[in-house]
């Protein structure tokens, strides 16, 4: 099903971006789990933005949209209907991982069409403009327990890719096809 926002309709990103975009057209905030420094766990985060922050978000958010639906091609440049400076942006980042690896240009994630402003608010540690939402009872253990399901997924994929082969014997497709989805 579509997911209709900020004048677009959205068919193709990841349902992530999809809760962005919907959350920042009904109350002009987005909703993360980030690491907070004196808790030192993650917490469910409020991010607020500015109207002219939405629009430029949800713009990004459409450039990402239509890179998708173009198959994704190697550059965003390439693809009409992505304004320059997104494409600009999407085709020179780079990953850089806390181990200090560089993943060189082009470096096509949801966080390179965002550019650094967008990046820098959306995904870092808490700031003034971030509330911490305290879950208590039942929606802090669903929210534990959801991290626990999401790690899982990827952490399964993973191990799947590397391990093609045989566990004792089984599968390990066959061992978790119906628990998960892959």
């Amino acid at each position: 099903m579509p997911t209709r926002a900020f004048g677009y309709e959205f068919t193709h990103i990841p349902e992530h971006v999809r809760a962005d975009v919907e959350s920042l057209e009904r109350e002009g905030v987005l909703y993360a789990d980030h690491w907070v420094e004196e808790l030192q766990d993650f917490r469910r985060v409020r991010i607020a933005l500015t109207a002219d922050e939405a629009k430029d978000y949800a713009r990004r958010c459409w450039a990402y949209e239509l890179w998708l639906r173009a198959g994704p091609p190697k550059w965003a440049k390439d693809v009409p209907g992505i304004d320059a400076d997104v494409a600009h942006d999407a085709d020179s980042y780079s990953l850089r991982t806390v181990d200090g690896i560089v993943q060189p240009p082009p470096y096509h994630c949801f966080a390179a069409f965002l550019g650094r402003h967008l990046e820098m608010i959306s995904c870092t540690s808490p700031s003034d403009r971030t509330t911490i939402i305290e879950l208590q009872g039942k929606e802090s253990a669903m929210f534990t327990l959801a991290r626990a399901v999401q790690a899982l997924t990827p952490t399964i994929r993973s191990f799947n890719n590397r391990e093609r082969g045989s566990l004792n014997g089984r599968s390990i497709e066959r061992m978790t096809s119906g628990i998960f989805s892959t």
